[in-house]
């Protein structure tokens, strides 16, 4: 009989980290070098390794999930389509206006902060018509000027995909809908990215931004998701190709690659989703997840087993209008340069040195010192077990390269110089977290801390000592974790629409019948994913604010008798919580959002870890931040660790996918589920 497979795939800057669920198989994990050049062969690859090393089937195959930074790095690496815009008459130079809002106020030259690389001014056309605020239409679409300006843009400008966002268009798509067909006839295989369609809220310059944006990287997802496909067909895996989205629920490609403008966070997603998971299976529902990759950390907060999630994301410093899970993104990885500055001060990032040369022991001719070159010299990783022993490390190499770049300008030893490296990205690290867990209102001691990532393990005690944290989970598979998160995600879809309307003004019958409407149209979605013997749950959401604000925030809107009633009280405790006060002022609704969600896998099914042909773990010399130097630091397989056993710190945990780092005064309990519970020691 045959065995059905589930994969879940994770594109990283340095690697791309896959794992393999089979029914009565332990859980099988590797780590596949990256291809920045071309994201999908490193995908492939993994398939080819599945099936020389594992004798996996492709065929076998039943789940194939995938979380890519293609989108992200189309925008950070100016590779997008050619754009073209059509806008309201008048109107076309919104998105290179921008707000009066800047980051860098103090700066003496202020450069823009508008995306208008995305259509510059001779890309730009405006186009007769106007709808009124009341969705009411002033100005018929002028049909003949709207062929004009598309065959302007085509013919002379070369544009690859066209991007539409007309006045008020979320209230009355009739105009934008006319024009995606007048393109159709025109050119059928140009892709068209509505506002109606990736964003129907009000604010034109968002509406138009993220409108662009989805355009920009239409055709590059497109493309890439195509070659995936049919390498992927090639290969015998005859399973739908599934896509992690920003928010945190999968989807088809099929579907993902009409709104490719939620795909910006998907790696990130896949990581808050696995630390949701190994909440959940820690018996911890306040976490605080730490993805400390090769060349950035992704830090995350969720609540109460529920991530949080922000309706704007920030994409290279652009703001993008689409659902997210609430990520803070800083500049410290395991490649994080290591510099000293003009004044003579040590600094870690942003720069890195990625995957290619990458830090100075891979060998391949990296000349800076960097995080993971620090973590060889303190004796945190195993130079023969990196990644699995995949990869051979030079720790001669690292201590050359701190030497000479680090530790010789600063007058210290080696190990010195190793050690304040980790501090200063340490130091880096909890302030990504305070700024995640405060701004939202949170006391940051009250979480549990779960590191994932490849080097997440290695700073996870010191970044609970920095903080007071008195509690961290380890899942099974942290240096995985965003590809099983892609694994254990939920098939997710959403929709939105405008209201604006004060809440004293809004009939119950009138908002239950809005979101009917939504329900309709996600459940056409929903009908496309399969899967359908799974439970479909719906919630419903409000963009809330006080009548005069121009912020909001989301809302759970629970329909029935004393909605109003309750949303009111939870804004309030909100509002309260983030903005320290809160009033008895009039509330407006900006929009309402349905959420549908399917679970198609147990999310406490747990599975043991493959256990390596050798064990490696000789003591070693190893230099803690509280413990100082062990001469002799036990080190542990993760393999071997038995349910109910406790461990002692300092010690070190290696496994396939990452190092565990236990430093002096904390305490390891193997729970049943196979999570690693780190308890600090009563002072």
């Amino acid at each position: 009989m045959r065995k059905e497979v589930e994969v879940g795939v994770d594109t990283g800057g340095t690697f791309t980290d896959v794992v393999c669920y089979e029914a009565g198989a332990p859980l099988r994990l590797v780590k596949i070098p990256s291809t920045p050049h071309d994201p999908a062969q490193a995908v492939l690859s993994a398939v080819d390794f599945m099936k020389d090393e594992w004798g996996i089937d492709p065929a076998c195959i039943s789940r194939f999930v995938h979380g890519t930074t293609v989108a992200t790095n189309a925008v950070l690496e100016r590779k997008g389509a050619t754009v073209g815009l059509l806008a309201t008459n008048g109107f076309s130079d919104v998105i290179e206006i921008g707000r009066q809002l800047r980051t860098s106020i103090y700066d003496v030259i202020l450069s823009p902060e508008t995306p208008a690389f995305l259509a510059p001014g001779r890309r730009r056309r405006g186009v007769v018509e106007r709808i009124a605020a009341d969705g009411s239409i002033l100005l018929p679409l002028d049909e003949d000027d709207v062929r004009a300006s598309v065959r302007s843009l085509v013919e002379e400008e070369r544009v690859d995909c066209i991007a539409v966002s007309l006045l008020f268009s979320f209230l009355n798509d009739k105009h934008e809908m006319r024009i995606k067909e007048i393109i159709s006839d025109l050119y059928p295989d140009l892709p068209v990215s509505l506002s109606c369609e990736v964003n129907p809220e009000f604010r034109e310059y968002e509406r138009t931004v993220v409108t662009a944006f989805d355009a920009y990287v239409k055709p590059v997802i497109d493309g890439y998701l195509m070659r995936l496909e049919a390498g992927l067909k090639e290969r015998g895996v005859i399973a739908p190709l599934q896509i992690m989205q920003s928010r945190g629920g999968i989807s088809a490609a099929t579907i993902a690659r009409e709104k490719p403008v939620n795909l910006f966070l998907s790696g990130p997603a896949g990581g808050v989703i696995g630390g949701r998971r190994a909440g959940t299976l820690g018996g911890c529902g306040n976490i605080i997840t730490v993805d400390v990759g090769g060349t950035s950390s992704d830090i995350a907060l969720i609540r109460d087993g529920k991530p949080i999630l922000r309706s704007e994301g920030i994409i290279d410093g652009f703001p993008v209008r689409a659902a997210m899970v609430d990520v803070n993104a800083i500049g410290a990885g395991g490649g994080s340069i290591a510099w000293v500055d003009e004044a003579g001060g040590l600094r870690v990032g942003p720069e890195s040195a990625g995957s290619d040369p990458g830090p100075a022991c891979y060998g391949r001719g990296g000349e800076r010192a960097t995080v993971t070159d620090a973590s060889i010299v303190l004796g945190y990783l195993n130079p023969g077990y990196f990644a699995g022993g995949r990869l051979k490390l030079d720790p001669q190499k690292s201590r050359d390269v701190i030497e000479t770049t680090i530790a010789r300008p600063l007058k210290l030893s080696v190990e010195e110089a190793a050690a304040g490296i980790h501090k200063v990205v340490n130091a880096q690290m909890s302030e990504g977290i305070r700024l995640v867990t405060i701004k939202q209102g949170e006391d940051p001691r009250k979480f549990a801390l779960i590191p994932l990532g490849g080097a997440g393990g290695i700073h996870a005690t010191a970044l609970a000592d920095e903080l007071g944290l008195t509690r961290i989970l380890v899942p099974q598979s942290p240096g995985v974790l965003a590809a099983d998160g892609h694994v254990h995600a939920p098939i997710e879809h959403a929709a939105s629409t405008a209201l604006q309307q004060k809440v004293s003004d809004i009939k119950i019958e009138d908002l239950e019948k809005i979101l009917a409407e939504l329900d309709v149209s996600v459940g056409s979605l929903m009908a496309n994913e399969g899967s359908e013997n799974a439970p479909t749950t719906i919630s419903y959401t409000a963009d809330v604010s006080y009548v005069g604000q121009s912020h909001f925030l989301p809302i759970e809107l629970c329909l029935g008798q004393g909605v109003f009633s309750a949303l009111r009280d939870d804004f309030i405790k909100l509002h309260d919580r983030i903005f320290g006060y809160a009033t008895d002022g009039e509330l407006k609704v900006a929009n309402v959002h349905s959420t549908h969600r399917r679970v198609t896998r147990d999310q406490t099914q747990t599975a043991t870890l493959y256990k390596t042909a050798t064990v490696i773990g000789d003591p070693r010399r190893v230099i803690f931040a509280k413990g100082g130097t062990v001469d002799e630091t036990p080190i542990l397989q993760r393999s071997e660790l038995e349910a109910g056993s406790v461990q002692q710190g300092p010690l070190i945990i290696e496994q396939p996918d990452t190092t565990t780092v236990v430093d002096a005064g904390w305490t390891v309990n193997v729970l049943d589920t196979g999570v690693l519970l780190l308890e600090k020691s009563a002072q």
